[in-house]
């Protein structure tokens, strides 16, 4: 029979206390949803500056490839005049060769 007792000892909760406890769920959603809310921004932050930071190193990366392909594109054109100085004559043929073998491949019939 103690724990007969014990039960009706236990308070009926009454509306002012159903209140208060909405009150301080309600201040603990507040804070939860803050904290949510730094934390995504903190993180989006974070991706944004890694996402930055790969995308200048594909630049640079980018930028030196393109330098190197200048480069060699610069010494073939050099060979390229330096060959057509040298044999004007087989570089007049060659020439000839390839525009009637283009010729040949892009006629119609």
């Amino acid at each position: 029979m103690a724990r007969g007792a014990d039960i009706k000892k236990i308070k009926e909760p009454t509306t002012e206390d159903i209140a208060k406890q909405l009150d301080a769920l309600k201040s603990d959603m507040k804070e939860l949803s803050d904290t949510l809310a730094a934390l995504g921004k903190a993180k989006g932050e974070e991706l944004s500056n890694e996402a930055k930071a790969k995308a200048n190193a594909a630049v640079a990366k980018g930028n030196e490839e393109l330098e190197r392909l200048r480069g060699h594109a610069q010494t073939l054109n050099d060979d390229a005049r330096e060959y057509v100085n040298k044999n004007p004559a087989t570089s007049l043929g060659i020439a000839a060769a390839v525009g009637f073998a283009v010729g040949l491949l892009t006629s119609r019939r």
